[in-house]
């Protein structure tokens, strides 16, 4: 019994490996591609994803991306070509991008509602003013000690961290520090981030599971071909052609900042599949969830758990579009987790094969991908019956 349910979490793996070459697929990226803006070098664009994530939270992601990336955008460009002229500490320099920031951004119009962003025509309302910190606290740690370059942030990561066989959650833990950290006032934070020591006793107590916002950026740095283009084309910026070509290197070939160290980001979408599909398959094999997991928990756990190649924890963020799609709109029979056999939609055995989209991956996630048989677990039947509705 326990064998046949663990086979069937390997169906499970490898229907969300399926899933997630097709969201990953290069004719399903021309769908989100970050297009670039030709007034903003790759760096500049980089820092307006990063800020424009840390407001991603718990509104419509058109809001975010459409409305808030443009005034980002703006913002990034002016702090680019500021001259702070009193950045002597990082206390100063705080004080000097909080004036900065406040250009840009009046007092509402009632007490206590969050101060908007407004740039002429632009205006965009963080949902929280603690997202308004975070801000603030990016710009000064940049403006401080990294010449306003977030690119140059991450390179000078990497290359701490290059030989730590955990490098990929190094950086991701430094970037927790520059952004979300909460325990540590911006003194000892500058401190931090040029000693090595404190950063390791540091990362020993951080727990880095349920950050959302920060794994879903560092993913896109990580899988989007337009990220990857625009840290290929920022670290030359920054470091030179032959420090910038090594680092873009160490960034997508070396396994210690590898795919399979990013976490899952935990969005509600993930919650609600992880309750659906994964924890009862788990459950059956033998795996002991406890209520205190999260999904991002849950999704390391499994992955440790069924050890399949190319399987990492992340590709269950596949659930982000899954479920909000397919399980929402109550698309059972077209779903590889459903009960209903998938062979009239399939396309394995047409001359559709290598030309069309896959109607299946089309219609549950709105992912393009073309038909390819080999490995598919659709064709085979894979993954069916796997969802208890």
């Amino acid at each position: 019994m326990w064998l046949m349910s663990f086979d069937r979490l390997e169906e499970l793996a490898k229907v969300v490996i399926w899933f997630d070459s097709a969201r990953w697929s290069e004719e399903n990226q021309k769908s989100f591609s970050w297009q670039p803006n030709l007034q903003l070098s790759a760096s500049q664009e980089i820092l307006t994803h990063w800020l424009t994530y840390i407001t991603d939270m718990q509104r419509p992601w058109q809001q975010v991306w459409n409305v808030g990336k443009p005034v980002f955008r703006e913002i990034v460009k002016a702090f680019s070509v500021t001259d702070f002229q009193n950045c002597t500490n990082i206390e100063n320099t705080k004080r000097e991008i909080q004036h900065f920031l406040d250009d840009f951004r009046p007092d509402p119009i009632k007490e206590g509602k969050v101060k908007p962003f407004i740039i002429g025509d632009l205006k965009y309302t963080p949902r929280y003013s603690r997202q308004h910190d975070c801000i603030e606290r990016v710009l000064t740690i940049l403006a401080y000690q990294y010449e306003k370059n977030f690119i140059k942030f991450i390179g000078e990561s990497i290359k701490r961290w290059e030989q730590n066989p955990e490098g990929l959650r190094y950086l991701a833990h430094d970037l927790y520090l520059l952004t979300y950290s909460r325990r540590l006032n911006l003194s000892k934070t500058s401190e931090a981030l040029v000693n090595k020591e404190k950063q390791k006793s540091l990362y020993s107590n951080w727990n880095r599971f349920g950050y959302k916002r920060l794994w879903a950026g560092l993913r896109d740095y990580r899988k989007m071909r337009s990220f990857l283009k625009f840290i290929d084309q920022g670290f030359v910026e920054v470091f030179g052609q032959i420090d910038g070509n090594h680092l873009y290197n160490i960034w997508t070939k070396k396994n210690n900042f590898g795919l399979n160290l990013l976490e899952l980001p935990g969005d509600v979408w993930n919650i609600k599949f992880m309750q659906k599909i994964v924890k009862p398959l788990a459950e059956n094999a033998g795996m002991k969830i406890k209520k205190s997991w999260g999904a991002s928990y849950i999704a390391r756990e499994l992955a440790e758990l069924i050890q399949a190649e190319q399987f990492y924890p992340e590709q269950f963020d596949v659930s982000f579009d899954l479920s909000a799609k397919a399980c929402e709109n109550g698309d059972c029979d077209l779903c590889p987790f459903g009960d209903s056999d998938l062979k009239d939609v399939c396309l394995s055995n047409t001359s559709a094969v290598g030309r069309k989209y896959c109607p299946v991956a089309l219609a549950t996630c709105q992912f393009r991908m073309i038909c390819n048989t080999e490995n598919c677990p659709v064709a085979n039947g894979i993954g069916r019956n796997l969802c208890t509705k």
